[in-house]
This record gives structure tokens, C-alpha cells and sequence, in this order.
């Protein structure tokens, strides 16, 4: 598992969907953009969120095209989840 750091503003960042961090191979799920805001949830304005235009998309291993240019929005690392987990699944790759 890779380091918990919290990401800011401008930075290059990587989410990856699921407990896999892998990059490579069918278990890779990522996308990755640079981080306009920091902000709540979109839906509930809960939680903090980062907020960036997917620019890569990884899905199974395979780089996907749809969504780029959209936005996403990724928990910010560190926030429980409704399991009592730990959010870790953004890293600064830039």
C-alpha cells in the first residue's frame, strides 16, 4: 500500500478505483488529472474531495477513452469510510 498523503491543489494525482494499486496488468483502475480544488462531496457536500478533469484512464489494464475530460472526484486520503476504513487511493505522481 503506498503512503497516506493528502493532496492538494496542482497536483498531478492518480485514483485508483479499488484496494489495487496496481499500474499494469487487468487489476490496473485508475484515472488520473491535476487537482483544481479541494471541496465536499458533489452530491452531498460532504467529506473532502479532490476535484480534477480525467486526462488517463485505466480500466482492467486497458487505456479507455471515455470520460477523459471530465471531471472526477476523489476522497480526499485519510477520510473514514462508512466501513471505518481509511481512504488511501489518491497518490501524487507529478
Amino acid at each position: 500500500m503506498t503512503k497516506m498523503t493528502k493532496v492538494k491543489v496542482g497536483d498531478k494525482v492518480r485514483s485508483f478505483d479499488f484496494d489495487s494499486h496496481e499500474v499494469k496488468g487487468k487489476d490496473a483502475c485508475y484515472v488520473e488529472g491535476v487537482v483544481e480544488s479541494i471541496e465536499g462531496h458533489p452530491m452531498s457536500g460532504d467529506g473532502e474531495y479532490a476535484k480534477f478533469k480525467i486526462t488517463k484512464k485505466i480500466f482492467g489494464g486497458e487505456e479507455r477513452t471515455e470520460t477523459l475530460g471530465e471531471y472526477s472526484w476523489a476522497p480526499q486520503n485519510g477520510q473514514q469510510t462508512w466501513l471505518g476504513k481509511l481512504t488511501n487511493h489518491l497518490t501524487i505522481i507529478a
